[in-house]
């Protein structure tokens, strides 16, 4: 795993999915709507998602639960949004089981993949991760990354910097103060996600959540170091992700200043 240079990239050609993984409840945002569906700054998480892929992406599968499908397809119907695939995960038993729910809609030869709550991205930093998938030969998957204090999730690398491991806190593995964390999007080959699915069934779930946890999966991807490449976005900002009400209040005050 190694790191590279975020730079603005222009996309080559237009051969990439998105698959959003948009199963989750608003419960934890007071709202009864899927999270999806919950409202910043004058528009739904969906609409910022939309807006900063759809121009990259010529497939956006959208994997929703059944309860959320009723609300958020009438949602997509009435914006007029065309290149939108739905998918449903009956079983809410974990991102490897929706992201693997997803790829059964997809026909192409990158895939991007997000988590429902990422609103603030931009267009650049997915045309940088598209461009960079097609320019490194032996890279198989890209993501941006924080370095942070307390992390939630973290990485972990050997001395020759493959890597070795996930922790993830929710999971109460032993944390380091300081660590390279995931920012809930990647773009990967379409080939070697297949691959990786082929061994979920190896994959111990979570001891608390009981889930089998997408990135988890990660390091047998890893070949050698060229394998997974990572990078810092040209601000950190862009990675927030949204799970309580406050983290809702420090996104739109984000959004707003910069839409």
């Amino acid at each position: 795993m190694r790191e590279i240079a975020f730079t603005q990239k222009l996309v080559k050609h237009n051969q990439s999915s998105i698959i959003i993984a948009a199963a989750g409840k608003g419960s934890r945002l007071m709202s009864n709507k899927p999270k999806i569906l919950y409202s910043l700054a004058g528009k739904t998480i969906l609409e910022w998602i939309y807006g900063y892929c759809s121009e990259i992406c010529e497939e956006i599968i959208l994997v929703l639960s059944p309860e959320g499908k009723k609300k958020v397809v009438p949602f997509i119907d009435k914006k007029g949004y065309k290149n939108i695939k739905v998918a449903i995960q009956s079983n809410p038993v974990g991102m490897a089981d929706a992201i693997k729910i997803g790829l059964k809609k997809n026909t192409k030869d990158n895939i991007f993949v997000v988590w429902g709550d990422q609103p603030c991205y931009t267009k650049n930093t997915l045309e940088f991760m598209s461009s960079s998938l097609d320019d490194i030969k032996e890279c198989q998957m890209i993501f941006p990354a924080l370095k942070t204090f307390n992390p939630y999730v973290h990485y972990e690398t050997d001395t020759s910097g493959l890597l070795t491991g996930v922790l993830e806190k929710r999971e109460n593995d032993i944390m380091p103060n300081f660590g390279l964390t995931d920012c809930g999007l990647f773009i990967i080959k379409k080939n070697s996600l297949e691959n990786i699915f082929t061994k979920i069934g190896s994959l111990e779930p979570g001891r608390i959540t009981k889930e089998k946890s997408f990135i988890r999966l990660l390091p047998t991807l890893e070949k050698d170091d060229e394998s997974i490449r990572y990078f810092f976005t040209s601000s950190k900002l862009e990675c927030l992700s949204i799970n309580t009400q406050e983290e809702a209040k420090i996104v739109e005050n984000y959004l707003q200043s910069n839409n």
